[in-house]
């Protein structure tokens, strides 16, 4: 009876709410249907990286560690340091213990404005590198998720049979490859590029609506999020922006303009909103180092075309570390499609054009220096190569995704000449010989192009029906993708244990004991850059540009403009950056050190004399401008600075103060004796005569590469063994005694090992671009060999400079005295500001320990006085003789102005609301 009552109840019902009511249930059902698909593949995407990681054997299955890359050596300190710093009572702006003083917002905006790092907060520093697997799990699984959304709502190809149960399996594989291509195999552990990634897709769902003249907010919402979760990887999908809008259709080129004018403006109220980021992060950037990594000399005009083709293979090894790289599998049948797409009759000409273009651009820019430079906005970038090259793996998708939809229209003669482009890139892949795959990289190419043809061929001749030919094409893609993470993801896992291959737990304990009372500083550097156990060391895309050109200039360690490792110093700069104590397993490589404990895992070295916080010297030092080698650079520094004090001290006669000025000389690498070379002034390279025996016999040996001299000391060079790096070895008998420097710079990696008649006398375990080493005292007669590595692989080039130096100890010894004068004492650090005091004897400047920046202000007895930008990157103040006090305080540079910028793109996306709300009343009167 009562289901009679509500039959009986729906057909008083009006006709118009009937239908309205049936297509409401409908709409339900669907959304029903649609979270399926959504949860269908976050669990698949799971599932895929759990068999990665334990195939690979890494934890929780395994010892081994999951984490590569950048996601092991930074943004596992990077998090460690924001768990940290929100565990502090302190929220200033500047880590006075990190960086010799780090701008934590900075840090901030590059590396930790993910929302996701949220699981690392709760976990806590004990499971970082946990945390950080769960990160890139959820993070990769949510690619697919996103991927999904896009091609089963995106109407840039209007199909209905997207709809259906076979439309839902084609958005499904092709999230899935979008998900899992290489690009993401090769750079998924580039966690903070993930959230940019995550929400392309929405944004090109949302360039959509705009070209349409809807949902406007969307767009610059999104757009927002993407610069405020990371403003670098924001410049690429700005990029993608600007081509999926040209691969949109519109009816006149008028509608191109108008619609192009008003996603500009949206785009610069985006801009506008994330001001507080963006500001900031510009000025950063615009005062970033030097940067020396890539150089015209080592940089091919051309990539290699055969391996370019090879990285479209599934199997292909996954590569990063050079500009060339190319990691562009999304799958065989997708190479596949964009044949047929160009050779499809059912595909207008201009369609074809616009794709092809668009394609062939970034296949060009991928492999062609000039238009590489210009796709990375205009830099090199070092580690990670084409960087943009996943625009292409979306375009390709996006022309997959159409054909696999409407895939009963492709005629016979278009599959006929897909299979003979295919035949044809198959053959050109191997064209370079030297960068050739596993045999099972071509196989696998080869057989899932042959069954596709096969298939496709037979649904052109209806002996198919489209279902099955669909079924048979998707469960290939979808094996090969899961089979391609599986393999390239192999034994890319760390040996390392998840507390971290430098074991941690084996020296934290010492260093920590280390106690310095705020009146210095200490570090620790063991194998890897274990940022939260220095004061000094730095590794960071927001690193003080002035902080790097000064160790660069001073011959301290550094890796290109992007990290900073106390190692190489010399006892001048022992007390210009007032460092007492040095962790390390490094051998005697800092001059002006003593060891004070020594053991199988590391040693423990104390400074032999520091000058606390900065130092008085004379108003000479501000012509210091540090423009030669490192040697000229400390000798200048010493003569700039003290050049009167010394004179004093040696006023016996003129040239002798001028000999003594000079505190690293160069050692000649020419058939002159020293005491020759030094009495004439030859402290510069000069050409050494012929034959490899030079300088009463130092000879060259050249190990694992192909050496170029290009000068005294210089090379050009390429590794020629896999096993082993290049190397160049030094050897000579000393003729005199010395304490005995090696400055060793590359464009790569590169550490220098010294012995002394046979023994060790000193190592460095920390690869860097550049750096001096202490060789350590050598005595007349002994033999000396100095082993210098470089880090170029085979077939890549590098360039490499080696020099060799002798300290004065004498003359240092002399103005030691000078330096320890007249020091800054500190009286403590207090949120952004550092307090200290001095007594002057005379007018002069006062050297700082602290590497200049814009961010600093310096006030002098309560006043505001002007810093000096001593040499490239030390700073200074000037003093009137007395007692003074001095405060140093620190403001992020442009923070104040990007949050007016903020507010005024707020107040823009209000005008914005409120036109589109009149323009929506207008239109329903």
């Amino acid at each position: 009876m009562e289901k009679n009552r509500m039959d009986s109840n729906l057909t008083n019902v009006p006709e118009e709410n009937h239908e309205e009511r049936i297509k409401h249930n409908e709409k339900g059902c669907s959304r029903t249907k649609n979270k399926h698909w959504y949860v269908g593949i976050f669990i698949a995407s799971v599932l895929l990286y759990t068999i990665v990681i334990a195939v690979e054997g890494a934890y929780p299955f395994g010892k081994r560690c999951f984490l590569t890359d950048d996601a092991y050596v930074q943004y596992n300190t990077m998090l460690r340091t924001l768990i940290e710093y929100v565990h502090s009572g302190d929220k200033s702006a500047i880590l006075w213990n990190r960086g010799m003083g780090t701008d934590m917002y900075l840090t901030a905006l590059y590396y930790l404005m993910s929302p996701f790092n949220i699981i690392a907060l709760l976990m806590g520093e004990k499971h970082v590198e946990l945390a950080l697997i769960f990160i890139i799990v959820l993070k990769g699984s949510l690619v697919t998720v996103t991927g999904l959304y896009y091609f089963r709502n995106t109407t840039v190809f209007a199909n209905e049979d997207r709809n259906s149960k076979a439309g839902g399996w084609v958005s499904f594989c092709c999230a899935l490859a979008w998900g899992f291509c290489g690009y993401l195999v090769a750079y998924g552990q580039n966690i903070i590029w993930l959230d940019a990634i995550i929400l392309m897709p929405l944004i090109a769902l949302a360039v959509e609506k705009v070209n349409m003249g809807e949902s406007y907010i969307r767009y610059i919402l999104l757009l927002t999020l993407v610069f405020i979760f990371n403003f670098y990887y924001a410049f690429y999908v700005c990029m993608f922006i600007v081509v999926y809008y040209i691969l949109l259709d519109r009816r006149t080129f008028g509608e191109l303009l108008r619609n192009g004018l008003k996603l500009a403006g949206l785009s610069v109220a985006a801009v506008m909103l994330a001001g507080i980021v963006l500001v900031p992060a510009a000025l950063s950037i615009m005062k970033a180092g030097d940067t020396t990594l890539n150089s015209s000399d080592t940089l091919d005009m051309w990539g290699d075309f055969g391996h370019y083709i090879v990285s479209f293979f599934p199997f292909k090894e996954v590569t990063n570390g050079y500009m060339y790289n190319n990691n562009n599998y999304c799958g065989t049948i997708v190479v596949l499609l964009l044949f047929v797409f160009v050779l499809s009759s059912s595909v207008s000409l201009k369609d074809k054009l616009k794709y092809a273009a668009v394609v062939l651009m970034f296949m060009l820019a991928a492999n062609f220096l000039p238009l590489n430079y210009v796709f990375h906005g205009f830099v090199v970038p070092h580690g990670t190569g084409n960087r943009f090259a996943i625009i292409l793996t979306f375009v390709m998708l996006m022309i997959a995704y159409r054909i696999l939809t409407d895939i009963e229209s492709v005629k016979t003669y278009a599959v006929a000449g897909a299979g003979i482009a295919g035949g044809v890139v198959f053959a050109l892949s191997f064209t370079d010989e030297n960068m050739l795959q596993v045999f099972y990289c071509y196989v696998g190419f080869l057989l899932v192009m042959a069954v596709s043809l096969i298939v496709m061929v037979l649904l052109s001749r209806k002996s198919i029906k489209k279902t099955t030919a669909l079924v048979i094409i998707m469960v290939l893609w979808v094996a090969e993708i899961c089979c391609n993470m599986v393999v390239t993801m192999k034994d890319k896992a760390n040996e390392g244990d998840m507390i971290d291959n430098i074991h941690l737990s084996e020296w934290n304990a010492q260093y920590q004991m280390l106690n310095t009372d705020g009146k210095s500083r200490k570090t620790a550097l063991l194998n890897d850059n274990y940022v939260q156990n220095s004061d000094v060391n730095w590794y960071s895309s927001m690193i003080n540009g002035y902080y790097v050109n000064a160790f660069e200039t001073m011959g301290m360690a550094h890796f290109d403009n992007v990290e900073c490792v106390y190692d190489g110093a010399t006892p001048l700069t022992a007390m210009m950056y007032n460092v007492r104590y040095v962790l390390t397993n490094s051998k005697n490589t800092n001059g002006g050190y003593h060891s004070i404990y020594s053991g199988e895992i590391y040693s423990v070295y104390e400074a032999d004399e520091l000058a606390d916080w900065g130092f008085m010297t004379g108003e000479g030092i501000k012509k210091w401008n540090a423009d030669g080698n490192v040697a000229e650079n400390q000798s200048k520094f010493l003569e700039c600075g003290f050049g009167d004090e010394l004179a004093d001290l040696n006023s016996e006669n003129l040239q002798n103060s001028l000999q003594l000025s000079q505190l690293m000389e160069l050692i000649p690498w020419g058939d002159i004796s020293y005491d020759v070379a030094h009495g004439l002034g030859m402290l510069q390279r000069y050409m050494a005569p012929e034959g490899r025996f030079i300088n009463r016999g130092l000879t060259q040996i050249f190990n694992f590469g192909d050496f170029k001299e290009t000068g005294i000391g210089e090379y050009i060079y390429s590794g020629n063994s896999t096993q082993y790096h290049a190397c160049v070895q030094l050897r000579f008998t000393a003729d005199r005694d010395m304490d005995l420097y090696v400055y060793s710079a590359d464009n790569r990696d590169q550490a220098v090992t010294t012995y002394i008649d046979g023994e060790e006398s000193s190592s460095v375990m920390y690869t860097s671009s550049g750096q001096l080493a202490y060789g350590g005292h050598v005595k007349k007669g002994q033999k000396v060999k100095v082993s210098v590595i470089g880090g170029a692989s085979v077939g890549e080039s590098a360039i490499k400079e080696i020099q060799l130096y002798s300290f004065n100890t004498e003359l240092f010894e002399k103005a030691k005295s000078s330096i320890t004068d007249e020091t800054l004492i500190s009286d403590g650090f207090s949120g952004n500001t550092f307090k200290g005091h001095v007594t002057a004897k005379k007018d002069g400047v006062l050297y700082l320990a602290f590497p200049y920046s814009d961010g600093y202000t310096i006030y002098v007895d309560g006043r505001k006085a002007e810093k000096i930008l001593l040499g490239k990157g030390n700073m200074g103040v000037e003093l009137s003789g007395g007692e003074h006090e001095i405060k140093l305080e620190y403001h992020t540079p442009g923070f104040a102005f990007g949050i007016i910028v903020s507010c005024a793109g707020l107040v823009f996306l209000v005008l914005i609301c409120m036109h589109g709300r009149t323009k929506r009343k207008a239109a329903v009167k």
